[in-house]
């Protein structure tokens, strides 16, 4: 069963900091994993929480989509 989590994304290297992103996996390790593979490169990712029903339909995610991912603008989880 797909949910939805809030995971932050680092590059190595990139001094731009962490990056926040919403995505659609069956658990925690597995939207490391999404996050890591959306972002691409050498990215590592931390789950930081899982998202309500609510949340995810707010953010526009496809639960029905794994590997669904939106990247936000400011992390705001």
């Amino acid at each position: 069963m797909n949910r939805a989590f809030g995971v932050q994304v680092t590059m190595p290297g990139d001094d731009a900091g962490a990056y926040p992103l919403v995505v659609v996996a069956t658990g925690e390790r597995d939207a490391e994993l999404v996050a890591a593979r959306a972002a691409g490169g050498e990215a590592s990712a931390v789950t930081l929480r899982e998202l309500t029903e609510e949340e995810a339909r707010q953010y526009g995610l496809d639960m029905g989509r794994h590997g669904d991912a939106k990247a936000l603008p400011a992390l705001n989880l």
